[in-house]
């Protein structure tokens, strides 16, 4: 009996430990069973974010390529415009397409010197044949061409292309609203002188700068010469006595360097020689083979907007004279002068109406001539 109880109570002890040994084993597995599940969580969220970021990167590419287009339509709405048509029946627009004397403007730095040569007898743009060797900047032959207070020429490239440029290098063309234009097309340009902004400031016939290039020249009507001619023949009152101690009259008589402007017809160009350095008139001696025509080394005598030249005679007399032929001084009251007297040049000289534009040390047209320069 003794034995029996002690043999139940050995068996039952040894399912206590059996069962004592195996519970922490049951507590590992399910452990490694909810770390293995977390495993495939966290595995199956990776598996998904790569195509959530992928979708992101696709949009990102998408709006990318979408960028480009929004501002090239950007640029595209920054540009200018088309100009409009223009209407080549204009009769300003055909002037200049089909009539204007033109001449091509050649400038050489070295002398400062601008020369001319023909470049369409009366037959305006379209009559300017293309260079090869480079551009022609081509102006009138009468006066200038105008818009809004800059004067333009007109470049013609190699290939034909025409555009319209103002004639002094670093101007422009000034549009009402501020915008300023180193350039216009001939389309924008022939606009203007519809609208009447550009104008032509010479006419038909003037000699301009090369009378030969002119087929017009000399057709003046009847009327027209009988009233030059009345013009001519009215004389104009004494003039009162200059005072010479004035300083801008003894500027001209006895200090300006002045230049003898020697023009060729045949080649339309303009030399200078030196006529009296730092002289004046007093010191420009008469050519017994010709007149002189003389002016200041360092730019220009301006008279109420026209530009003068002093002519000395062999015998020694003097008058003022409008450089350009064909123009003439204007008078407040409108009457035209083609030539002044030495006295009444010097008066308007005295009373400011005529100016030196330039000034002493300038080294002008003949750096040589003015013992002031340099």
């Amino acid at each position: 009996m003794k034995l029996k109880k002690a043999l139940i109570v050995g068996i039952v002890s040894a399912l206590l430990i059996l069962v004592t040994a195996c519970a922490p084993s049951y507590t590992i597995v399910e452990a490694t069973q909810e770390v293995t599940e977390a495993d495939v969580t966290a595995a199956e969220v990776e598996e998904s974010m790569p195509e959530e970021a992928e979708a992101a990167e696709v949009e990102e590419v998408e709006a990318e390529e979408s960028m480009p287009e929004e501002a090239e339509a950007e640029e595209v709405e920054a540009q200018d415009e088309p100009a409009a048509p223009v209407d080549v029946t204009n009769p300003r627009v055909d002037e200049v397409m089909h009539e204007v004397t033109l001449v091509q403007h050649s400038y050489n730095p070295d002398t400062g010197v601008t020369s001319f040569t023909c470049a369409s007898s009366g037959q305006g743009l379209s009559g300017v044949a293309p260079d090869p060797e480079g551009p022609r900047f081509v102006g009138a032959n009468s006066r200038d061409f105008d818009l809004r207070g800059t004067v333009g020429l007109f470049r013609v490239d190699p290939d034909g292309t025409i555009s319209f440029v103002p004639q002094e290098t670093g101007s422009y063309f000034l549009d009402p609203d501020g915008t300023k234009h180193e350039s216009l097309t001939l389309e924008q340009a022939l606009g203007y002188f519809a609208s009447g902004d550009a104008i032509w400031l010479g006419e038909h016939g003037d000699p301009g700068r090369i009378q030969a290039c002119d087929p017009t020249f000399g057709e003046q009507p009847a009327e027209e010469a009988e009233a030059a001619e009345a013009e001519e023949v009215v004389e104009d009152e004494p003039t009162a006595p200059v005072d010479m101690t004035n300083p801008n009259v003894d500027e001209v008589m006895n200090a300006v360097t002045l230049v003898q402007h020697n023009y060729d017809p045949d080649i339309g160009v303009t030399s200078f020689t030196c006529a009296s350095s730092g002289q004046g008139l007093n010191g420009v001696e008469p050519d017994p083979e010709g007149p002189r025509f003389v002016g200041p080394n360092s730019r220009d005598f301006d008279l109420r907007g026209t530009v003068g030249l002093f002519r000395v005679d062999p015998d020694g007399t003097i008058s003022f004279v409008p450089q350009q032929t064909g123009s003439y001084f204007l008078d407040p009251d409108g009457i035209k002068h083609t030539s002044l007297t030495l006295e009444q040049a010097l008066g308007y000289f005295a009373s400011g109406d005529a100016v030196w534009l330039g000034e002493h040390g300038d080294p002008g047209r003949i750096q040589a001539c003015d013992p002031k320069a340099g």
